[in-house]
């Protein structure tokens, strides 16, 4: 009889990394012999709902600007975070 495993993590969020590393160690541990299996974890409201996207790119640019650095060091964040859509 094969052992069970669960994992738990939370997915009902906008964030793929999330799903796609939960499906990672599924396939890792399955690969092992154990049967593994989601655990259907409901959170409640998304923890970053779409509406926010603005606010957030504000805020965060506020909180670039107020950083102790040269400018161009802050150009250069700025344009790492847009590459990585975060």
């Amino acid at each position: 009889m094969k052992k069970r495993i669960g994992i738990m993590s939370m997915q009902r969020i906008y964030n793929y990394g999330s799903f796609l590393q939960a499906y990672s160690l599924k396939s890792i541990i399955k690969d092992l012999g154990y049967d593994v299996r989601f655990v259907d974890y409901h959170p409640g409201k998304t923890v970053i709902s779409s509406d926010n996207k603005l606010k957030r790119k504000i805020i965060r640019a506020f909180e670039t600007i107020r950083l102790k650095s040269p400018l161009s060091e802050k150009i250069k964040f700025i344009k790492y975070k847009a590459d990585c859509k975060i």
